[in-house]
């Protein structure tokens, strides 16, 4: 009712109390619109309603809004894509800064191409805490094997002294 030809505006909308479906039900509702979208074009090339493979055919490399708002790609297989979306931690309320919440920054999407890798898609911006993303790797390593340890090296330049000096030292005690 919200979009036109009507646009009217949901009155709970500001209290949040905005529609939500179940998950299941938008799945019923995308795998009958797609059904019927298939089987529409089956009709109107001529074909049999009952010849099941035709109308799997019909699905495969089409695109469709789902229920949930997302869209959609069957690849030649009749496979759809998943829906991997990108969430960020975001203020609940831009002006008033009270609290945080997770909300949807980026897509993945599969690109019409050879590849099988999703391209992201950047739907808005992220807010690092730090300002900047996190570095990939610890600058030391995950077990500090990129890092040389002080007390170690110390360590190692004692022994090493050490043993210079005592060897020096039997050696000029011989003479």
């Amino acid at each position: 009712m919200e979009k036109p030809p009507f646009n009217f505006t949901n009155p709970l909308k500001y209290f949040g109390g905005e529609k939500r479906i179940r998950a299941e039900a938008a799945y019923l509702y995308d795998s009958v619109h797609v059904y019927a979208k298939a089987l529409t074009k089956v009709l109107d090339a001529g074909g049999n309603p009952r010849n099941g493979t035709a109308v799997i055919d019909a699905m495969k490399g089409t695109h469709y809004k789902s229920a949930m708002g997302y869209m959609v790609y069957m690849d030649e297989n009749g496979d759809a894509e998943g829906n991997y979306t990108l969430i960020a931690r975001k203020s609940l309320s831009e002006r008033e800064k009270q609290g945080y919440g997770l909300f949807p920054v980026g897509i993945f999407a599969l690109r019409r191409s050879d590849t099988r890798l999703p391209e992201l898609q950047m739907t808005d911006r992220i807010d690092w805490i730090s300002g900047q993303p996190p570095i990939s790797v610890p600058e030391c390593g995950f077990r500090g094997e990129k890092c040389i340890n002080c007390k170690i090296l110390r360590l190692h330049l004692s022994l090493r002294t050490t043993i210079i000096v005592v060897s020096n030292y039997y050696e000029n005690s011989r003479d």
